[in-house]
């Protein structure tokens, strides 16, 4: 009986490590696509970014980019690391919070700038940024951010 509790651990620390290691490759990719890299280039000409961590737009400071990738990394890995020693009940959870983070959670508003022009162009006009980021802000309503 001993064995066979050892070797479900196992199985779901496997598990659940491999999940783990798929979602941070998948935020990496995400993290050097094309699509990131233009939103970012075109929302820093108004000293802003869109924070992956808070899934919203910020206002721009020294280093907030590589400080929020990695801030949405390591939180992944604290609760991924949890998940991993608390056998199968930690890799289902794992299991129902990616798929919720890939499916279920992506805001409004999210849904919407990862599909805008500001993904698809690297260096739009600033009159065009502008515009279509004040249109973002009053369609929801954002107070996370002040323009120049």
């Amino acid at each position: 009986m001993l064995h066979l509790i050892f070797i479900v651990y196992v199985i779901s620390f496997l598990i659940s490590a491999s999940l783990s290691l798929h979602h941070i490759l998948t935020l990496k990719r995400f993290f050097k696509s094309s699509a990131y890299l233009n939103l970012n280039a075109n929302l820093s000409n108004l000293g802003l970014f869109w924070s992956e961590s808070k899934s919203e737009i910020l206002n721009i400071q020294s280093e907030s980019v590589a400080l929020d990738q990695k801030e949405a990394i390591n939180s992944f890995l604290r609760l991924a690391a949890v998940a991993c020693f608390t056998s199968m009940i930690g890799c289902v959870f794992l299991l129902i919070f990616i798929f919720s983070l890939r499916v279920l959670a992506k805001s409004r508003l999210e849904k919407r700038i990862l599909n805008c022009k500001l993904t698809q162009q690297k260096k739009l006009e600033f009159t065009e940024v502008k515009n279509i980021v004040l249109g973002l802000q009053a369609e929801f309503s954002l107070d996370s951010f002040q323009l120049k």
